[in-house]
């Protein structure tokens, strides 16, 4: 039996459908760690630092009679930390072609790429603010600051990756802490080591 025109064999001659909508599926839209740190004093130089003083937990009393000699105890000296800064860009470049054709969403192509790049930069700014390896930097290799990961130092304990994690581990972490213990095997962050 004759038909005549069948939908599916004249592809061409149909209009596609598309919305004028375009969906963001990208995973790192907010940044949420970067978007919530607050803003302390700026860096004026490259090296930027900062004094700390730490006081250990009291662990014993030394209780004093009456009519005792005041004994003074030694005072401890602040120590110097610093860190460096760290230059990060994303830099965005269109054809002037393609910064003037009609889009499908209808938006300004260069706008759009400069918000995607905004979303780029914060995602390595938060990436550098965690995992930053230091680096002092020489002619040719950039300068790279320390992250929180790099800047911790007592009470660390790293696993191998897929290790579980239970409430014995978290309260024996808690106990390290609180007690400043550091043993050569507690190297407390739960990140999964390679």
């Amino acid at each position: 039996m004759a038909f005549g025109k069948h939908t599916y064999s004249a592809a061409d001659e149909m209009r596609e459908s598309l919305l004028d909508i375009m969906k963001e599926v990208s995973p790192n839209e907010d940044n949420y760690f970067i978007s919530n740190l607050g803003v302390g004093e700026p860096a004026k130089q490259v090296k930027h630092e900062w004094n700390l003083y730490f006081e250990d937990r009291a662990s014993t009393v030394d209780p004093e009679i009456e009519g005792a000699a005041t004994s003074y105890p030694d005072l401890t000296a602040e120590t110097r930390s610093y860190n460096t800064t760290v230059i990060l860009d994303a830099p965005v470049r269109l054809s002037r072609t393609k910064a003037s054709i009609a889009e499908v969403t209808g938006e300004d192509a260069l706008g759009k790429e400069k918000e995607r790049a905004l979303i780029r930069l914060k995602s390595e700014m938060e990436y550098t603010t965690v995992n930053g390896a230091y680096a002092v930097g020489s002619s040719g290799v950039a300068r790279q600051m320390s992250g929180l990961v790099e800047c911790i130092s007592t009470n660390v304990t790293a696993w191998a990756s897929g290790r579980s994690f239970t409430e014995t581990d978290l309260n024996n972490i808690i106990q390290c802490s609180w007690t400043k213990l550091v043993r050569a095997t507690s190297v407390t962050w739960l990140l999964p080591q390679s």
